[in-house]
Parts: C-alpha cells; sequence; structure tokens
C-alpha cells in the first residue's frame, strides 16, 4: 500500500513537470529555445530533430519543455522528418512546431515556427530563424548529429493580434 500511494504520488509529480500548466498572461511570451539538435541519418537529410523550449533566464517562469516530431498513428517520435509539416511535441502537448533547414550554401537561414494552445480559443505562435547548426559524425557511416551551439529566442503572440509577425 505504501507502495503504491508513493507510485501514485511521483507519477503526479512527473505530470505535473512533464507538461506545466499555463497560467493568466499577457498576449505575448517569449521562450528560449536550447539543445536544438538534428539528426541525419544518410548525412544530407533530417531523420530527426529535437529541442528544448525553456523560459528565459530572469523571466520568473518556469517552463521546461521537451520537444520532439511526434506521431500519432504509432505513438512515437518521427524517424522521418518532413521539413515543413507540422508535429506536436508529444503526446498532450501544449506545443507543436514546423522547422525547414536552412542552406548555406544558398544563404537561407533555418526557420522553427512554434504553437502553444493556451486554451480552446487562444493559440500563441512566433518563429525564429537561425544558422544551419554544424554537424559531426556519429555513427557508422553517414550518421551526423548537428547541434546549435547558443540559445534561441523565439517571440510569441496571440495568433490574430497586432504584434503578430
Amino acid at each position: 500500500m505504501k507502495f503504491t500511494t508513493a507510485l501514485i504520488t511521483a507519477l503526479f509529480s512527473v505530470g505535473a513537470l512533464a507538461a506545466p500548466s499555463i497560467t493568466k498572461r499577457q498576449d505575448t511570451v517569449t521562450y528560449k529555445i536550447h539543445d536544438f539538435t538534428e539528426r541525419k541519418y544518410n548525412g544530407v537529410n533530417i531523420s530527426t530533430l529535437f529541442f528544448n523550449i525553456e523560459s528565459p533566464p530572469n523571466s520568473g517562469g518556469n517552463i521546461k519543455f521537451e520537444c520532439a516530431p511526434f506521431v500519432f498513428p504509432t505513438g512515437k517520435t518521427s524517424s522521418t522528418f518532413e521539413a515543413g509539416h507540422v508535429y506536436f511535441c508529444y503526446k498532450d502537448s501544449p506545443y507543436s512546431f514546423s522547422f525547414v533547414p536552412g542552406d548555406a550554401q544558398k544563404g537561407t537561414w533555418a526557420k522553427l515556427n512554434l504553437w502553444q494552445t493556451d486554451s480552446k480559443t487562444k493559440t500563441y505562435v512566433g518563429d525564429v530563424e537561425f544558422r544551419e547548426p554544424p554537424c559531426r559524425a556519429a555513427g557508422p557511416g553517414k550518421d551526423t548529429v548537428c547541434e546549435a551551439q547558443e540559445d534561441y529566442q523565439i517571440h510569441m503572440s496571440v495568433a490574430g493580434s497586432p504584434t503578430e509577425k
């Protein structure tokens, strides 16, 4: 009985950390995109990616949410990433995203779009552009990992508000 009670308490505690509740706030919010990483099994095309969404330092917030392309039919993260496709960040996540890689040779920057559903009627939207992260060998064959060397700020506003980009 003590074990069951401890297990239930632990599960509810982990759930609260994994899916932070969204409190009342203004029409804009800024998040930090941290540990942005791409995996390219063939060394060219993105197979999967992941990043963390965090409250910026000194903001008073406590958001820390892992994000990877979640596929509902399989219940797993995608291993065949599709650029520009909208993915949820795991099941029951308030966040969804799309990503279009940049091309250093053409001088185009990567673009991450982020959405956050705050309620049935309010959605926050934002985007950030950045250079493609540098890549390194990560396994057999042409397998590479590309890791951002810095954090990115993403400014989000309520969809349809005057501050939306």
